[in-house]
């Protein structure tokens, strides 16, 4: 993505409105798999104090260096919420829609369809909400690699928007939907 970004640099003269936008959705990228790292180290280290030497300074997490991986105690708390205390499932959801559907807003119908199966968050099975099903007794290790599976599937999606904006030299409107 970075050198579909680069490309755009190139011919910045020419596409203005273009760049401007692949700007904007790799912002949007960026944030969006931001607060999913910050996700995941909360419940690394959520978890077990020892788990503190698994995440370096910039919040990389060395899986190799986690311990506790079955454990499900942090999961629910961090993503679910646990006595009073709200977890950031339901507001991993609302970013995760308003991800969606600024980028499928601006797709052509192809990758608008692949954009909504990439991160869809219907609700599904015996769960009330899309977060209890992905992450309700689900031990640390299923919950680090849901959400690193999230992380993939927003950058499959910001890079398939960049080379359709590279590719087509034209430029969608943006929507205004998205935080």
């Amino acid at each position: 993505n970075a050198a579909t970004l680069a490309q755009f640099d190139l011919a910045s003269r020419e596409s203005d409105p273009a760049e401007e936008q692949a700007r904007e959705i790799s912002e949007k990228a960026d944030e969006l798999d931001d607060f999913i790292q910050e996700l995941m180290v909360e419940i690394v280290t959520g978890t077990h104090e020892v788990n503190l030497d698994a995440v370096d300074e910039r919040g990389n997490i060395d899986i190799n260096k986690v311990s506790y991986l079955d454990n499900t105690s942090s999961v629910i708390l961090v993503m679910l919420g646990d006595e009073g205390k709200p977890g950031k499932g339901a507001e991993l959801k609302e970013r995760i829609d308003a991800f969606r559907e600024f980028t499928g807003s601006q797709a052509e119908p192809d990758l608008a369809h692949m954009i909504q199966k990439l991160l869809d968050t219907s609700y599904r099975g015996e769960y009330d909400t899309w977060e209890g099903f992905l992450f309700y007794q689900n031990p640390m290790m299923g919950a680090l690699t849901s959400l690193s599976n999230i992380q993939t599937n927003l950058r499959v999606v910001e890079g398939g928007l960049l080379s359709q904006l590279l590719v087509n030299e034209s430029v969608v409107p943006v929507s205004a939907g998205m935080k």
